[in-house]
C-alpha cells in the first residue's frame, strides 16, 4: 500500500493505493413533509454526476461554465448504511450549520478510502464552529484556511465528518477527492425534495434553499 501526501495549492492531498471502483451507498432521505427517496448503488451513468470530476477550485459564488450551483435543502437530513458503500454527504440545517460526513465500501471491498472534501465560502465570508465527528487522531484531520476548510480522513467501517457554520443562506463551495482523484460521483446532498446522486461538476456550489 502506498501513502503521501502532496498539495494542492494550499491543500492537503493523500494520495494511496490505487483501488477498485467503490460501490455506491445505499441513501435515504429523511424529509421532513415528503415521503423518504432511496438511491440504490449503480454505474455512473444512472447517476446525474461528472465522471471525470475535473476540480477547477476557487471561490464560491462565482459559478461559471465549470460550476454549476445547485440547491441544497435546508433542514433535510441523509442516512446509510455504514461501511456498505463510498460517498460524501451533505447537509445544512437553517441558520448556517452544515455537515459533512464520508463512509466507505470497507466491508464490502476490505479496503479504506481516502477523501478529502474542500469546502470553501464567498471572498469575505467567514466560517466559524467547527466540530470534528468521530475522527481519528493521527488519520483524520480538519485543515483551516483563510477561505474555508479541509475535511482529510481514512473512512473503514463507520463516519467521519465535521460541522461548520456559515452565514445563513450563503452559498458554499464543494469539492471532493477521493484516493487522490477529484470525483464527483459520490457526492450525496438533498435538493429540490430529492437525493442528488453524483454532482454534475465537481466543485459544486450549493445554496440552501432557506437561510
Amino acid at each position: 500500500m502506498f501513502d503521501a501526501f502532496l498539495t494542492y495549492g494550499e491543500r492537503i492531498l493523500r494520495v494511496s493505493h490505487p483501488s477498485c471502483w467503490g460501490g455506491y451507498a445505499l441513501v435515504t432521505a429523511v424529509f421532513l413533509s415528503v415521503s423518504g427517496c432511496i438511491i440504490e448503488s449503480g454505474p455512473c451513468d444512472e447517476c446525474d454526476c461528472n465522471e471525470n470530476g475535473d476540480g477547477s477550485g476557487g471561490y464560491a459564488g462565482g459559478g461559471g461554465p465549470s460550476v454549476v450551483r445547485a440547491t441544497i435543502d435546508t433542514g433535510e437530513a441523509l442516512e446509510t448504511e455504514y461501511g456498505k458503500g463510498v460517498g460524501v454527504f451533505i447537509e445544512v440545517e437553517q441558520g448556517g450549520r452544515w455537515h459533512v460526513f464520508t463512509t466507505c465500501d470497507t466491508l464490502e471491498s476490505g479496503l479504506p478510502c481516502y477523501f478529502n472534501v474542500i469546502a470553501t465560502l464567498p471572498e469575505g465570508a467567514t466560517y466559524e464552529n467547527v466540530v470534528p465527528e468521530s475522527l481519528e487522531k493521527g488519520e483524520d484531520e480538519i485543515a483551516t484556511y483563510s477561505d474555508g476548510l479541509e475535511l482529510v480522513t481514512v473512512t473503514r467501517e463507520g463516519v467521519d465528518g465535521m460541522y461548520f457554520d456559515a452565514p445563513a443562506g450563503q452559498v458554499v463551495r464543494f469539492e471532493v477527492y477521493w484516493d487522490g482523484r477529484p470525483e464527483a460521483r459520490f457526492i450525496y446532498w438533498v435538493g429540490d425534495g430529492a437525493v442528488h446522486h453524483g454532482a454534475p461538476t465537481n466543485p459544486i456550489d450549493l445554496l440552501p434553499s432557506e437561510p
